[in-house]
């Protein structure tokens, strides 16, 4: 087999609009700083964060173009950005299956050699072939973690749609959970105008950026999981960002205030990731029960899969 991945074209188009999204909000950033010369090192360092963010975005869009995986018979290579890698899958190599990260994670170990391949960067139509061929290139006492993997990604993989609808996360979730959000932004940019003038109305706008790139983010057939609406902690884990986001306002009128609303939003992060904690927990062990026969399951799906492939 020789063939080269390259990543997945939603890297470059998530990239660009992030780009354009936090350059908008440094010009703003910017602008702000000179209307309002009482406070305008407050406005400096919020230009300098988000310039950070479109730095970034060049760096992603840097690697589209430049990152590849090229496999070679038995050499897998890995073209970055700045520097290259390659191993030989013979004996000494290892595969260790990871299924934590979306769409789940591969590495290929030799004895001086790494190579990561997440799937989640490349192209949908890639992952089952790459996958097919790691799997059937090294036998199976110097692959790990497989069984898990199998359950959760590979296999989802090759039956996209088998979810119901109830069992994806779509773009109006992302939009009913900013649009509550949204209220407590408000309700500050008020208090900030009541309490100093006008000057301060564009922080209405402080959680778009991330409302924008979230929603963005998600297809518009929506993402493969529970949605986010369902999830738990969902209530925390807004509470907790629309905070973070809230302090970096109230900061410029007063530091203390926003150390005290960061403080709060910390503790629900805290409760979000307790509560997601415990339901990964609950998860994994039915992900566990699965897995014994994930092998099997396995070729039987991608039987189905090429079959189908062919009638189409």
């Amino acid at each position: 087999m020789q063939r080269t991945f390259r990543l997945g074209r939603h890297i470059l188009t998530t990239a660009i609009w992030c780009g354009l999204i936090f350059g908008l909000i440094v010009i703003g950033c910017l602008v702000v700083s000179l209307l309002d010369p009482e406070r305008p090192f407050a406005w400096l360092v919020m230009a300098a964060f988000w310039f950070m963010w479109v730095l970034l975005a060049g760096y992603e869009i840097m690697t589209y173009y430049r990152t590849r995986l090229v496999i070679d018979g038995p050499r897998l290579m890995e073209r970055g950005v700045f520097s290259s890698r390659e191993l030989l899958l013979d004996d000494p190599t290892r595969l260790d299956w990871r299924s934590a990260a979306p769409r789940g994670t591969v590495v290929a170990r030799s004895s001086t050699t790494r190579i990561s391949i997440p799937f989640q960067a490349l192209d949908s139509q890639d992952r089952v072939p790459l996958i097919e061929h790691l799997r059937s290139k090294l036998p199976e006492a110097q692959q790990t973690g497989w069984d898990l993997f199998c359950v959760r990604c590979a296999i989802p993989l090759l039956k996209p749609g088998v979810e119901s609808c109830r069992s994806r996360t779509t773009r109006r979730d992302i939009d009913r959970i900013f649009a509550w959000m949204f209220v407590p932004s408000l309700c500050v940019t008020a208090f900030l105008i009541w309490m100093d003038g006008w000057k301060y109305w564009p922080s209405v706008f402080v959680l778009a950026p991330l409302w924008l790139v979230l929603r963005f983010m998600v297809p518009s057939k929506g993402m493969r999981g529970t949605p986010i609406s369902e999830q738990p902690g969902t209530v925390s884990w807004a509470v907790s960002f629309a905070g973070f986001f809230v302090g970096i306002v109230v900061s410029s009128w007063s530091l203390p205030v926003a150390v005290l609303i960061w403080i709060v939003a910390v503790i629900f992060f805290v409760r979000f990731c307790r509560a997601a904690q415990g339901e990964n927990l609950r998860k994994r062990k039915e992900q566990e029960e699965q897995s014994k026969t994930a092998d099997a399951r396995w070729q039987v799906a991608l039987a189905e899969y090429k079959l189908s492939a062919c009638d189409t």
